[in-house]
């Protein structure tokens, strides 16, 4: 959260892709059936996503799954990504950062 918050108050561009268990899911498998059965997965959907999500560039930050609630998902994600600098937990502006990110987030938005 707070690469948000100093990306901000800096006026920093960046970028924030946000890569959780529906997507890993479509990315593993075209088939998969995302956001509670309102996205199907394609081989075309797949692909795209995962360019996204091995796309390295200064200040694009890059969402991924909790190691701890999802860990095939995180350790396949960091097997494609490896040690890279813009990498970040998907619910990083959510759960129990929630309350710093209405506080501090959004007066700086």
């Amino acid at each position: 959260m707070d690469w948000f918050i100093n990306n901000l108050k800096n006026n920093v561009d960046f970028a924030f892709s946000r890569f959780n268990d529906g997507e890993i899911g479509c990315i593993m498998n075209p088939n998969f059936i995302a956001s509670r059965g309102a996205q199907k997965g394609s081989v075309k959907l797949s692909n795209k996503l995962k360019e996204c999500l091995i796309h390295q560039q200064d200040n694009y930050w890059v969402g991924i799954p909790c190691p701890n609630c999802y860990p095939k998902m995180s350790q396949y994600v960091n097997d494609l990504v490896g040690d890279y600098k813009f990498k970040t937990l998907a619910v990083d502006l959510i759960n129990k950062n929630y309350q710093k990110f209405i506080n501090e987030g959004i007066p700086l938005l």
